[in-house]
């Protein structure tokens, strides 16, 4: 039996406990990973004040440290759900961990411009919505069909993935689900 590991990088003010890395995780310990959760928010209010960038690298060190409590080594399967700023953590830490690893998966959830070196691979997808503030829809298209990565966007939501009622948030949330069931 292969051995599965699913790691979960949240975003900046979107945490591990958060309905899409909370839900994401519940699908992967149900396909039989285990999972470790990344916490690098312990202080959102001093991130609030400092720059997109120097809250990433902060953050660097500290998934680096944090994956090593797991042994990567030792799994056969690896994939990494990440959003926001943790898409840049993700990928990072990929390249960090070198090629004595399993191949690495990625699902990356609304990312950063700067997770662009870190996503032109076809064993990735991306989810974002069509009113991102972050990064222009038009550009991450271009970016993944240059690329080969599969893109699910999904309209009338922004960076959070959630609508302005909850009725449409909740009928999001599950169509994201799905993709992730389908893809881990």
């Amino acid at each position: 039996m292969k051995r599965k590991l699913a790691v979960f990088f949240p975003g900046r003010r979107y945490g591990v406990d958060c309905p899409l890395l909370y839900y994401a995780e519940s699908v992967c310990r149900g396909k039989g990973y285990d999972t470790l959760l990344m916490h690098y928010s312990e202080h959102r209010d001093v991130r609030d004040m400092i720059s997109i960038d120097d809250n990433i690298r902060q953050t660097l060190p500290y998934v680096k440290e944090r994956i090593k409590e797991k042994d990567p080594g030792q799994y056969d399967e690896m994939l990494f759900v990440s959003k926001s700023i943790g898409t840049v953590a993700a990928g990072w830490l990929n390249q960090e961990l070198g090629k004595d690893m399993p191949p690495i998966r990625h699902i990356f959830m609304t990312p950063l411009k700067q997770t662009f070196p870190y996503m032109d691979s076809p064993r990735n997808i991306v989810i974002c919505g069509d009113r991102d503030q972050y990064l222009a829809e038009e550009e991450l298209k271009n970016f993944c069909r240059e690329h080969g990565v599969q893109r699910f966007c999904f309209e009338g939501v922004g960076h959070s993935l959630e609508h302005d009622n909850m009725k449409d948030t909740l009928k999001t949330m599950g169509e994201i689900m799905e993709i992730v069931e389908k893809f881990a």
